[in-house]
């Protein structure tokens, strides 16, 4: 038996659905976990009632599937990583101190947000160096963009800015990467996804 997992992580984003419907991937620890239990990654194909471990994920929080979900990315002992959905060797991608969020776009970037007062960052999915893209500015009273989510052009990222940590009425925004500039669209909103049917 498994739970969702309950381990007082600051990200919001516990489970990743892929885009065709097809199979969810999530965090969850055992059921009655020792105190050096460790949270994994699992896979559950829709109209399956069991799930099943992604191996090479222990310790794996926060999971974000790649566009063509053959990949799961996600954050474990201090690093972003990726490995295939069906699991294996994880790679790590970067470092990372906390995730607040990722989105992998379709043109093999992936931008994620790292850290309590950070900004967002892009990285290939090959890996290599991470790129800053914003930084929370005081003068606009932001501590934090988070849980970023990329457009389809990839010219642009939808963010969710906060105040403060526990900031009730965040905003939305987006960036655009050409010009860096930040251009609002939604207060009290949070964690907008781009959807097209």
């Amino acid at each position: 038996m498994l739970r969702a997992d309950e381990m007082q992580r600051p990200s919001r984003t516990a489970m990743a659905i892929s885009s065709n419907g097809d199979f969810v991937v999530y965090t969850a620890i055992e059921e009655n976990p020792g105190p050096q239990t460790k949270s994994r990654l699992y896979m559950r194909k829709m109209g399956q009632l069991e799930a099943k471990l992604v191996p090479g994920t222990e310790g794996g929080i926060n999971p974000f599937l790649s566009p063509d979900n053959r990949w799961v990315g996600f954050w474990a002992e201090g690093k972003l990583k990726k490995v295939p959905v069906e699991g294996g060797i994880p790679t790590p991608l970067c470092d990372a101190s906390m995730l607040f969020g990722a989105n992998w776009g379709d043109n093999d970037g992936i931008v994620f947000a790292d850290g309590y007062a950070a900004g967002l960052s892009r990285i290939s999915s090959a890996g290599g160096e991470c790129e800053s893209l914003s930084a929370p500015d005081s003068k606009r009273e932001e501590s934090r963009h988070s849980l970023p989510s990329w457009l389809p052009n990839g010219k642009a990222v939808l963010s969710t800015i906060m105040k403060h940590d526990l900031d009730p009425k965040p905003s939305l925004a987006l960036l655009r990467l050409d010009t860096h500039e930040w251009n609002g669209i939604l207060l009290d909103a949070a964690d907008a996804k781009y959807w097209s049917s």
